[in-house]
């Protein structure tokens, strides 16, 4: 019975709470701290989501600022969109430029992934650098899973049981 799920008696089985980092996560700056291609591609489609006539302008940065920021207040928002504004806008236009917003990006990206990986998946990114929209659907196969099958199998959930009254672990 224990051969349908590949355990042999006496094996230990383990079981273990994958967190979210241990998923492979696209690259977002090259060896030179400079932004990845598909980074670029991504970051450049958040841009054109919030752009009207390829800039984005304050009002709607507060927008960006408040997806990216969750539940603070309207306040907090302001003050962080201000100095992204401050730092960034070149000329004081009151709008950011996609290459500005580019250049925002790397300059944080380089110091700390954190923040843009929390950005990109508050906009809806994977750690693939992929919507999540994109994505494809992975079929389900949890029926091929030991769980499924000790706990769907008469058989293998009666030995299961015998085997943990016998004190196995």
């Amino acid at each position: 019975m224990l051969e349908q799920v590949r355990i042999k008696d006496g094996d230990t089985i383990k079981i273990l709470k994958v967190s979210e980092d241990a998923y492979p996560k696209g690259v977002l700056l090259t060896p030179d701290n400079k932004l990845s291609e598909k980074a670029i591609k991504v970051l450049t489609e958040i841009f054109t989501r919030f752009a009207t006539e390829g800039r984005v302008e304050k009002p709607r940065f507060y927008d960006i600022g408040r997806i990216c920021m969750g539940d603070i207040s309207k306040k907090e928002v302001e003050a962080v969109v201000n100095s992204i504004f401050s730092s960034n806008d070149k000329g004081n236009k009151g709008y950011i430029t996609c290459a500005e917003f580019l250049h925002y990006y790397e300059s944080i990206t380089a110091g700390s992934e954190v923040t843009t990986w929390g950005n990109l998946k508050s906009m809806g990114y994977s750690t693939e650098l992929k919507h999540y929209d994109q994505l494809s659907k992975v079929p389900d196969l949890s029926h091929k899973l030991p769980r499924y099958i000790l706990s769907h199998n008469a058989k293998c959930f009666e030995f299961l049981f015998k085997l943990f009254g016998r004190g196995f672990h």
